[in-house]
């Protein structure tokens, strides 16, 4: 509860309005995380990342990691999450079990608002994808979404940091977008 609660009181120092949504971390949901949000009456989760493929590529890269030596500081928990529906609805426990009970809220289930991903390929459709894509293959990626009533796109901070912004050049082994030219990236988003 403190770390939730703690996290939500700084997002409304830094930015000045209240946090009324939830999203965890590596997209890691539990139901006592759930209920820790409902607790808090967080108005909806975004914490679900429906794609099989983004999930098999995170644990690609922690096996790939241990074959080298090295421990990953990712946590591998939520794969059942990745096959989630792709549209809003209600958190339940156990997740997508025909009769599950709604979960996070006394008034009939948390709302997931889930991130977003391309229809049958199930690929994040995140501000990293649009980055890396660039302005031509982004609007191609944006019409693969234009059928879809809901479009939750996912931005980090890191879609808008140059290169040359402080300790950004450190990021460019592991995170291939921070090496993209802030121009390339305004263009794409």
């Amino acid at each position: 509860v403190a770390e939730v609660s703690g996290g939500r009181a700084a997002i409304q120092d830094g930015v000045g309005v209240p946090a009324v949504g939830f999203r965890a971390p590596g997209y890691s949901l539990s139901a006592e995380l759930v209920e820790v949000l409902g607790d808090l009456g967080v108005a909806y989760d975004s914490s679900v990342l429906p794609s099989p493929a983004y999930f098999a590529a995170r644990a690609a890269a922690i096996v790939f990691k241990a074959l080298r030596g090295h421990r990953s500081r990712s946590l591998l928990a939520g794969f059942e999450m990745s096959l989630a529906p792709r549209r809003p609805y209600f958190l339940t426990w156990p997740p997508f079990v025909r009769g599950a009970e709604r979960v996070g809220d006394r008034n009939g289930g948390l709302p997931e608002l889930p991130i977003a991903t391309i229809p049958w390929a199930r690929v994040p459709f995140l501000g990293t994808t649009i980055v890396l894509a660039g302005a031509a293959n982004a609007v191609r990626l944006c019409r693969l979404l234009s059928s879809d009533f809901f479009v939750n796109l996912e931005l980090h901070g890191m879609d808008m940091c140059a290169p040359d912004d402080p300790g950004i050049d450190a990021l460019g082994r592991n995170q291939p977008d921070a090496l993209v030219p802030l121009e390339r990236k305004t263009a794409a988003l």
